[in-house]
């Protein structure tokens, strides 16, 4: 990585997981093979469905790393830009002793 700032779009709907479920049965492979390939499909539909956990956790775990967390994130995904948002104040304070 060359350190700037980058960008990833997950283009996602729920209709493809019928789609690929059916590839999958008619596919080449055993039943174990089909059974390993449903789980991986089941993974990344988890993956584009959470709408809470650290995005950069989620994807550095399923790699292997495990000392990421999710307060190194910066914000810097969807979920933890989100949930930044939402522990900013909701209240604007406004002087009106001069009304």
């Amino acid at each position: 990585r060359d350190g700037l700032e980058a960008h990833c779009y997950l283009f996602y709907s729920y209709g493809d997981k019928n789609k690929l479920d059916a590839m999958i049965l008619k596919g080449e492979g055993d039943e174990a093979i089909k059974a390993e390939q449903r789980q991986q499909l089941l993974q990344v539909i988890s993956y584009a469905e959470d709408c809470f956990e650290c995005r950069r956790v989620l994807m550095l775990h399923y790699f292997g790393e495990r000392d990421f967390s999710r307060s190194e994130c910066g914000a810097t995904c969807d979920n933890c830009e989100r949930a930044s948002a939402a522990d900013a104040p909701t209240v604007q304070e406004t002087d009106v002793s001069n009304l």
